[in-house]
């Protein structure tokens, strides 16, 4: 018995190094692997972001006749509304070179634009190659709010173990958020705020010195109460 647990102490004591060499050398294998540090996006604004693209408005104005007819009209305005809304620096008309009646419209819609608040400067009158019945193109270049098309789900959402979000949530949210933005130029840089009102600002001040009301006073009807409104 003696000389079997003596036996099995030599081993021990022989077998000590090369575990502890073992060991080192799993520790700096561990630590000297590289970290994973490869950010995964999981809200829904880094899965679907939205950006500002650059596109063209084109409108295309009949040259039939001479005379724009009231939706014609109409349409001139509400390009030309479009065009003073996002600021467009430059608004394209092109008439064709092949006909006297495109030089006519040509005309009524340069100046339907300028009633409409378009300055003559604005306006970039030019030629293309096109007959008698080509219309009179318009266009101007502003900025769009877009993001990546919806409708992934390649993934079994009855088969997720991860706690993630899927690859299609919110993706509806981005395109609507988009779709509403009255100014995609937001999307990159915010607005300078606009001054205050300096006689508003002495009112106020007058008012907290004197410990009275800073509120602004509102109408009788806004005051109704809901019980009012309802009979």
């Amino acid at each position: 018995m003696n000389k079997f647990v003596s036996k099995s102490r030599s081993a021990m004591h022989t077998l000590a190094p090369a575990v502890a060499l073992l060991a080192l050398t799993a520790c700096q294998h561990q630590m000297s692997g590289g970290v994973d540090d490869v950010y995964m996006p999981q809200m829904h604004y880094e899965n679907h972001p939205i950006e500002v693209a650059k596109g063209t408005v084109k409108l295309q104005v009949p040259t039939r006749s001479a005379k724009l007819t009231t939706k014609e009209q109409n349409a001139v305005r509400q390009f030309a509304h479009q065009a003073n809304e996002t600021d467009a620096s430059k608004v394209h008309v092109r008439r064709p070179a092949g006909g006297m009646v495109g030089n006519a419209v040509a005309a009524k819609v340069a100046q339907l634009l300028e009633r409409e608040g378009i300055s003559p400067h604005r306006i970039k009158h030019s030629s293309y190659k096109g007959g008698a019945r080509s219309p009179v193109l318009m266009s101007f270049t502003r900025k769009f709010a877009v993001t990546a098309e919806c409708g992934d789900w390649s993934e079994n959402l009855s088969e997720t173990y991860s706690n993630q979000n899927y690859k299609n949530f919110g993706c509806s949210g981005q395109h609507n958020l988009a779709a509403m933005v009255a100014n995609p130029e937001d999307f990159e840089a915010p607005r300078t705020s606009t001054s205050a009102s300096a006689s508003r600002r002495n009112e106020v001040f007058k008012k907290y010195i004197g410990g009275e009301d800073t509120t602004a006073a509102q109408a009788s009807q806004a005051q109704a109460k809901a019980s009012d409104v309802a009979q």
